[in-house]
């Protein structure tokens, strides 16, 4: 319904919350139950979904862009993680060249293309591919 409603991919929606495209058609496949909470915010924010709609049925599809239950989190844009552990931040939230959590090297694009990071969660770069964490 997303892809029809906006005539976007697999892919461009992938580039737009940083998952890979094989993780989308795993969501709409139903083989991947779940989505990460960046994901879903985004959804939420850039398509409108219904996240409870998404996860359970319940409601309606569309959200008509209620952004008010995500107001904790900074609008997606650029992001760092760290690769030691799990940190992850909006660059707006975090400033340093280190963790915070373990003291890590922490990194704003990927290492091998050089994409900008867009969600704290990212594992993957959503240009190349390369798994940036585990």
């Amino acid at each position: 319904m997303l892809m029809k409603k906006h005539s976007i991919t697999e892919k461009k929606i992938g580039e737009i919350i940083g998952i890979k495209p094989s993780a989308i058609n795993g969501l709409k496949t139903g083989k991947t139950k779940k989505a990460s909470r960046s994901a879903e915010i985004l959804l939420e924010k850039e398509f409108s979904i219904n996240i409870q709609w998404l996860k359970t049925g319940e409601g309606e599809p569309l959200s008509g862009g209620n952004r008010s239950a995500y107001s904790e989190f900074s609008e997606p844009g650029e992001a760092l993680i760290c690769l030691d552990c799990e940190f992850g931040a909006y660059t707006k939230d975090h400033q340093g060249d280190t963790c915070p959590k373990c003291g890590g090297k922490i990194i704003r694009k990927c290492t091998r293309c050089g994409a900008k990071l867009t969600v704290p969660d990212q594992r993957f770069c959503h240009k190349c591919g390369l798994q940036l964490k585990t």
